[in-house]
């Protein structure tokens, strides 16, 4: 379920706060800002989505924010949903900054040298603070690729491809 076309990531809730319910969610958004304007998300797991209303947010530290949902009220509840995504319907989504992409419209992508030739999927990127890093797997062979344009020529979501510059040694 999680990352469906008809929805999109926007945190992870990576543990709870405190003995009242209260979350705590990693931004999987360029714009945590928008955590204040949220008067419900889904919370979705590989197997299930919910919707719930939002009491709270409130950022907390660094790149965690805390987020009270109605109905999650104790550690217990809070366990139930720790590892789960935070989700806003596809119409919420934010307007990206040119040569910016989603995440998850990036993983899955089959990448490309300049020369045509297959590389692999890209199966996950590191969030770096210069650059973020794209994971490519094909079979148990890994090529991490920083995203920056020197390297990423181009990236076609229609066609669901990535097109890079191989760098020597790489291969």
């Amino acid at each position: 379920m999680v990352g469906s076309s008809s929805f999109r990531v926007i945190g992870k809730i990576i543990s709870y706060w405190g003995t009242r319910g209260h979350l705590k969610v990693y931004s999987l958004t360029f714009s945590p800002d928008r955590y204040y304007k949220l008067s419900g998300v889904y919370v979705s797991s590989e197997k299930d989505r919910r919707f719930y209303n939002v009491e709270e947010v409130k950022p907390y530290k660094g790149n965690v924010w805390l987020f009270k949902l109605e109905d999650i009220d104790t550690i217990r509840d809070a366990e139930k949903v720790k590892n789960c995504y935070i989700e806003v319907p596809e119409a919420e989504k934010l307007d990206l900054p040119e040569d910016t992409y989603f995440i998850d419209d990036l993983v899955g992508l089959k990448v490309f040298s300049l020369e045509g030739k297959y590389i692999g999927t890209l199966k996950d990127i590191i969030e770096g603070t210069a650059n973020d890093v794209y994971i490519i797997r094909e079979g148990d062979r890994e090529v991490l690729i920083p995203a920056v344009k020197e390297f990423v020529k181009e990236v076609d979501l229609k066609e669901k491809k990535m097109v890079i510059k191989v760098i020597e040694g790489l291969l």
